[in-house]
């Protein structure tokens, strides 16, 4: 399986590869530890597998919404449904605004029609009756604690490396960087859908005193109970 542009894909149609005496079949759509990858990275079919788990498992919850109360409802919802939406989700963060609008929309569909909620109900009102964040604002949390992870060396090798606190011997402050607390290890467009360049864009929007958490799970703490951010 190839990745690139949409550009730069065409140019290497006809590239082969070899593996002894076997040619290795090229595939444009490739499933790897439940995320369904695509050559240009979009994650488009990853958000159609998901809607085609959802729709049945919301249709199999709807059955007994009637039997059980609010709570139970909604915590069959997190435990079937919404577990597989976050499942893999800093890794498709990037997806397209159309796609991640898809899957508020999905979710949206799923707590109405499961809390018997007016169909004209705001997605906010959903929210706080479902007192659950919207998926947006949880993949945001979701990256900000790999940051946070990365930066206190909590983490992989890889991504411990990844991000980098300003006044350390590896910074680069550029006229980009709106706070000087954390920079983007890249800048180019086509990059700016990677955690290395979305995490810091998130982080760094972050209020100070919940970047200077002392600990992981005060931050988690602290990152529950933050107001809206700014998380394009």
């Amino acid at each position: 399986m190839f990745f690139g542009t949409h550009a730069k894909l065409p140019k290497i149609e006809d590239i082969s590869v070899k593996l002894g005496d076997s040619t290795v079949d090229s595939v444009t759509v490739f499933k790897y530890l439940g995320i369904t990858l695509d050559s240009r990275l979009t994650f488009s079919q990853h958000v159609e597998v998901i809607r085609k788990k959802s729709i049945p498992k919301m249709t199999t919850i709807a059955r007994i919404s009637q039997y059980v109360n609010e709570e139970t409802i909604v915590y069959l919802y997190k435990s079937l449904i919404l577990s597989q939406i976050k499942y893999g989700d800093i890794i498709y963060d990037g997806l397209s605004d159309k796609d991640s609008q898809f899957l508020q929309r999905l979710q949206n569909k799923c707590l109405k029609t499961l809390l018997h909620l007016d169909p004209l109900t705001s997605t906010v009102d959903v929210h706080v009756i479902a007192g659950i964040k919207t998926l947006k604002e949880g993949r945001v949390d979701h990256v900000c604690v790999q940051v946070y992870k990365g930066l206190n060396q909590l983490s992989t090798e890889v991504v411990n490396q990844m991000f980098t606190h300003v006044g350390t011997e590896n910074d680069r402050i550029t006229r980009s960087c709106t706070r000087q607390d954390l920079v983007p290890n890249s800048r180019l467009q086509i990059n700016r859908r990677s955690i290395a360049y979305r995490g810091p864009v998130y982080y760094n929007n972050l209020p100070v005193e919940t970047r200077q958490a002392p600990t992981l799970s005060t931050f988690k703490e602290m990152l529950a109970h933050n107001g809206e951010r700014d998380t394009g």
